[in-house]
């Protein structure tokens, strides 16, 4: 198939952690057992490894739509018609899963760096007690701006 001729070096590495990152994550789950989950770091955690295999996946799906587009090119037909709404929705998908992940990824990081940089806790622990009032406030503002 044409999709492992467009699978470069990077995606491979890119696999690869994705899935020894699942393992050590399963290794842990293990040891840890329920009380794995009662941290929301790890909810996080299975959060982001859920948005990476989604990431892989809907990529997968996407590159097996686009052989359509590289057949067309190679046809010589000026009359042929075409419909991309597989090809566009399957990019799509990839793109939505794609920048929920670095989202997300921007939060981990935040918490891998707050083990080594203690002064990023705070920054955390602050943003997390601002975080109901700032809530509050958007709805205000949200109801106020819709209201009028």
């Amino acid at each position: 198939h044409q999709f492992w001729n467009e699978v470069k070096w990077q995606d491979v590495i890119y696999i690869i952690m994705v899935v020894a990152y699942v393992m050590w994550e399963f290794v842990e789950l293990g040891q840890r057992g329920v009380k794995y989950f009662q941290s929301g770091w790890n909810l996080l955690t299975v959060l982001t490894l859920s948005l990476h295999v989604c990431t892989l996946g809907s990529r997968y799906v996407y590159m097996n739509e686009s052989d359509f587009t590289k057949g067309l090119r190679e046809e010589q037909d000026s009359n042929l018609t075409a419909n991309f709404s597989k090809q566009s929705r399957a990019f799509s998908n990839f793109i939505f899963f794609a920048a929920l992940n670095v989202v997300f990824v921007w939060f981990q990081l935040v918490h891998y760096l707050s083990d080594c940089v203690p002064k990023i806790e705070v920054l955390v622990n602050t943003v997390y007690r601002a975080l109901t009032p700032v809530c509050f406030l958007v709805v205000i503002v949200s109801d106020v701006f819709f209201g009028f």
